[in-house]
């Protein structure tokens, strides 16, 4: 019989086990609950008809004082819970008389002291279900025997320095899809390699399969160098599965010896044919695409039928919050500041993070915070900003046109770009096979290369998109141009349209509380201001050349108003005012009517902003005023015009602009004609039309047409009624009722869970 005291297992680990052995004895399907909002339930399900209810006490280095206490806080919840059968399950050691005492304090709430679970009782049951032993390793793994038991049998060849290493990281495991994924493709083929970005969990997720394997009787042979440790390692008749991590070296894929390829290959081809040996690699996404460019044998080696992609998605809300749990309860930081943490509620900023990492969340919970104000600061800093997880690779894996690529990527869109328009920025001196070359290796690490929105819906595949992989890709560039300045320069002069400087300067002028966010950046924006200028007045000649007033409108002043915003916090001023002289000057030299109301909006308040005197505003906002389309406009233009700081004789009354804004106005009705939606939706845009049509003045002249739009509405409606028999389904359930349940209950388990360390 095994012999756990269970004190490897965090309270989480020991309910999910509790689960599983409930399940797997009794056939029982159990919800877990946590500590939370269920006001102490941990596990709770219906068994032939009855409600169940299991609570789980974790307290194998507590006194039996202490569980007798928490035992007692429990009654008046059982009480106003109610359950038809109750369990009390712990992880101590308890002697009959201890557990008499126990189920005193428990007063009544159990069938019998038969429904008090100890130690032995666990330990029996892990003995009738190996399989739900194998699939908690974090159980048998961390124990001291069972290390002593591993070391003795010679199961780990060559490994005992990596058992050891594995032994103190699987605590933090949580498994997901991935594992699923990789073990099915080990199964059906025998070779499986794992890839993925940088800190995304591919070697954890390699350790957990040979884990697996090793329960199940396989002797583990780690690879450290070269693949001839492998070939000197096997043994015919025993079952071997073989891990050789990082197999294409952590940075850099001449880290390895060339020569090594072909017997890589070999020793795959021998795995695969014998169902006694299996391989397991680790690598970069980044670092095999290189490879497979460069190195004939690992082209044709067919590893991309082998790979199984270890992807940030694979980690749900519920993954994601065992993972921060699982360090915050097994690290060192004071247990005051992990307790506060917990009780704030900080650890959903790190759930709900687009740059979530594994790795992020080891390496900063190893740092000292005296605080749970520190310990949220520096979570949130190294999410914001994960320099340390890319910059390696960056510095030493990559092309110095790969490197160009990436940096280039920045001053696209987020959702990225085509791949002409990137080359056309990035390319510079190589030669299309190396910049060719570049692209794929970068491709699914560093980038991602999909279908544009567009060209899925039109169902075409001539569109692509060349994107970032992930956000904290992005977020690295980033903060990597505000450590390196220099390479502003360079995108600045790179740039092939004004919209591409646009997003630079917005990244430029971003801010973090009341200070930019990238202060360097920002200073070289400035420096390099007159060479914006120039650049942008080149773009303004080329554009203008098409003759086009709509594309002039479209490719130059929209772009140029977004501009005006971020440059106000960052050029100096005589710069600012070029600038903005420079897109007045559009203005006036090309009927630039077509330019929507934003690009008015924009060029006005930044006119506004920089001079006291208002000479010549009334044109400007008149031109504004020509540009408006919808009530949603008209309401920013009166708001702008009450905000508007008068001086001199300067003056501006709504009604001014009254005949401006009722064709804005009629335009709407228009839309609202057009476009039917909902009864109760339409009369709310007419009501928000009528009142705006009051703040100007004109509500007497347009009282007609609205009173028209309003019977002409409720007719559409009281038509469309009689056209239904009433049999439509009413709304509930289905399948966003089932979302909204789920996503309720994974809120109430991590809340639970997060209770625990409170």
């Amino acid at each position: 019989m095994a012999e756990y005291d269970f004190r490897t297992l965090s309270p989480s680990d020991f309910e999910q086990l509790v689960r599983d052995l409930l399940l797997a004895e009794n056939g029982w399907t159990l919800e877990t609950f946590g500590h939370g909002r269920d006001g102490g339930v941990d596990l709770r399900g219906v068994v032939d008809g009855k409600k169940l209810v299991v609570q789980c006490k974790h307290y194998a280095g507590s006194t039996f004082s202490d569980l007798r206490k928490s035992a007692r806080k429990e009654v008046p919840k059982m009480k106003k819970e109610k359950p038809d059968r109750y369990l009390f399950v712990t992880s101590q050691a308890l002697g009959r008389t201890q557990k008499d005492t126990l189920a005193e304090d428990l007063d009544g709430l159990l069938l019998s002291t038969a429904d008090i679970h100890i130690q032995p009782d666990l330990n029996e049951m892990i003995g009738r279900h190996p399989e739900v032993e194998r699939a908690n390793f974090k159980l048998w793994l961390a124990s001291a025997s069972i290390l002593d038991m591993v070391m003795r049998s010679g199961l780990w060849a060559r490994s005992e320095s990596l058992l050891e290493d594995v032994s103190d990281r699987v605590k933090y495991y949580v498994s997901n899809p991935g594992y699923i994924r990789a073990d099915r493709r080990l199964h059906d083929s025998g070779v499986v390699i794992l890839s993925g970005v940088p800190g995304v969990g591919k070697s954890m997720l390699a350790e957990m399969l040979l884990l697996n394997h090793w329960h199940q009787g396989w002797q583990v042979v780690a690879v450290s160098s070269d693949i001839d440790e492998a070939w000197e390692s096997i043994k015919p008749s025993v079952k071997q599965i073989f891990l050789y991590d990082d197999f294409l070296g952590q940075t850099d894929i001449s880290e390895r010896n060339k020569n090594e390829d072909s017997r890589l290959i070999r020793f795959m081809h021998k795995v695969y044919k014998d169902p006694a040996k299996r391989l397991v690699m680790t690598t970069r996404s980044q670092i095999l695409n290189q490879a497979a460019l460069v190195r004939e044998p690992i082209a044709r080696g067919d590893f991309r039928v082998r790979e199984c992609v270890v992807m940030l998605s694979d980690y749900g809300p519920v993954e994601r919050a065992r993972i921060l749990y699982n360090h915050l309860y097994f690290s060192e930081l004071p247990r005051f500041a992990v307790r506060e943490y917990a009780q704030s509620g900080h650890y959903w900023e790190v759930i709900r993070h687009p740059n979530f990492s594994p790795r992020i969340i080891e390496q900063v919970l190893r740092r000292e915070a005296p605080d749970a104000k520190s310990l949220a600061q520096n979570l949130g800093n190294a999410l914001d900003r994960p320099v340390d997880l890319w910059r390696t690779m960056f510095a030493t894996v990559l092309s110095d046109v790969a490197q160009r690529i990436v940096i280039s990527l920045v001053i696209f869109p987020v959702e990225g770009t085509s791949p002409e328009e990137l080359r056309s920025v990035a390319r510079q001196d190589a030669s299309p096979v190396a910049y060719t070359n570049a692209l794929k290796a970068l491709e699914g690490t560093f980038i991602s290369i999909g279908t544009s929105p567009s060209a899925r819906l039109s169902r075409t595949t001539d569109k692509s998109l060349v994107s970032f992989a992930n956000p904290s890709v992005r977020d690295f560039v980033l903060a990597f141009l505000d450590e390196e300045p220099d390479y502003v320069e360079a995108l600045i002069r790179s740039a092939t349209s004004i919209r591409q400087l646009v997003n630079l300067l917005q990244y430029a002028a971003s801010e973090s509380g009341d200070r930019l966010k990238f202060p360097e950046t920002a200073a070289s924006i400035a420096t390099n201001s007159g060479l914006i200028l120039d650049h942008i007045q080149a773009l303004i000649a080329g554009a203008s050349e098409i003759g086009s007033t709509w594309q002039v409108a479209r490719l130059v002043l929209d772009p140029l108003s977004e501009l005006l915003a971020p440059a106000a916090a960052i050029f100096p001023a005589d710069k600012l005012d070029a600038l903005i002289d420079e897109t007045r000057a559009l203005i006036n030299d090309r009927d630039l009517t077509m330019a929507d109301g934003g690009v008015w909006e924009r060029f006005v308040r930044a006119e506004v902003k920089r001079r006291d005197q208002h000479t010549g505003l009334q044109d400007l906002l008149v031109g504004w005023g020509q540009a408006l389309e919808t009530v949603d406009d008209v309401e920013n233009f009166g708001r702008f015009l009450e905000e508007l700081p008068l001086s001199g004789e300067a003056t501006y009354s709504r009604k001014d602009f009254a005949t401006l804004v009722e064709a804005a106005l009629e335009n709407d009705i228009d839309n609202i004609s057009d476009n039917r939606r909902d009864e109760d939706d339409d009369l709310s845009w007419l009501s928000q039309i009528e009142e705006a049509a009051s703040d100007f003045g004109i509500l007497e002249q347009m009282s007609y047409r609205i009173e028209s739009e309003r019977d002409s509405i409720v007719g559409h409606y009281a038509d469309k009624e009689n056209e239904f028999d009433g049999s439509m389904p009413t709304s509930g359930g289905g399948y966003f009722g089932s979302a909204a349940s789920s996503a309720a209950s994974s809120q109430a388990e991590i809340e639970g869970m997060f209770s625990e360390l409170s």
